[in-house]
């Protein structure tokens, strides 16, 4: 079925007009979602480009990205909420 799709441009053509949209919908909620409780002062958030994921970066985070990493409690918190804490690179 897949092979099908494939070869007809179907799956190019669903991710288009139904994947790509659906998607973009979710992010522009989680934004305003997002935005209405932590202005641009507070935090940044990396311009979504297709991506299922956001990119956010908090100003004067009281805890270092390594200090969250190494902390038990807060890597448990983060992996029971659906998010992951990685350090910054460089």
């Amino acid at each position: 079925m897949m092979c099908e799709m494939i070869k007809r441009n179907d799956l190019l053509r669903l991710s288009e007009t139904v994947i790509k949209p659906f998607y973009y919908q979710r992010v522009q909620e989680t934004i305003a979602i997002i935005r209405r409780y932590l202005p641009e002062n507070r935090c940044l958030i990396h311009k979504p480009e297709g991506a299922i994921f956001l990119w956010l970066w908090f100003k004067d985070l009281p805890i270092t990205t390594g200090a969250a990493l190494s902390a038990p409690e807060s890597t448990r918190r983060a992996d029971g909420a659906g998010a992951q804490l990685l350090p910054r690179a460089g």
